[in-house]
């Protein structure tokens, strides 16, 4: 009886001793890892390809004049200078400056991964594109001869200074701080708890 029992602890004693090294077991096996892999993370993010974080727009009143010479009517009018009329043009155009940061040039160099921290080198931010809708272009007022690649000459003008006032605006700087709160989310829900940003 005494022998019985004995064998009964024992074989007790052996099952509490397999069940806590199980339990035991599974708490210290890691879960499947939610980091993803660098090659992974490259693909997602060239993905996006032009990150667009800040915009600036504007709506620019645009005057312009030129002199026009009439041929023959200073000889006709009998005069020694030459006659000319003044033409002038006056156009509203609208214009939008996108800012953000190209990222379909990332590789895996770029990006380097310890336990849950990334780092990270991105292209500069920069302006990505100047947009100027036709529609939204209205000739205010016009007298004299305009030809259309005049006009349009005039709208480039219009558009590089749309540009140039957004970078005076700071609209680089915006785009980056932007961007660098939109790609730490995403890289959060990736898996990486620290996140730094350095720049080519």
């Amino acid at each position: 009886m005494n022998e019985k029992r004995y064998t009964l602890v024992i074989l007790i004693t052996f099952a509490i001793v397999i069940l806590y090294y199980i339990r035991h077991t599974n708490t210290l096996t890691p879960t499947t890892n939610p980091i993803a892999t660098t090659s992974s993370m490259i693909t997602k993010i060239r993905e996006i390809k032009e990150l667009q974080t800040a915009s600036f727009i504007e709506e620019r009143v645009i005057i312009k004049e030129k002199e026009r010479g009439i041929p023959g009517l200073s000889n006709f009018l009998g005069l020694d200078k030459k006659v000319t009329l003044s033409d002038k043009i006056v156009l509203i155009v609208k214009g939008t400056a996108n800012a953000g940061i190209d990222l379909s040039t990332l590789s895996e160099t770029d990006i380097f991964v310890r336990n849950d921290s990334l780092f990270c080198q991105l292209p500069q931010y920069t302006i990505l594109e100047t947009i100027i809708n036709p529609n939204e272009i209205e000739v205010y007022s016009e007298s004299g001869d305009w030809s259309q690649n005049e006009i349009n000459q005039i709208i480039l003008e219009a558009k590089d200074s749309i540009k140039q006032n957004a970078i005076a605006q700071k609209i680089v700087e915006t785009a980056k701080n932007n961007g660098e709160k939109q790609l730490s989310d995403l890289l959060k829900v990736a898996g990486y708890s620290t996140i730094v940003f350095s720049y080519k």
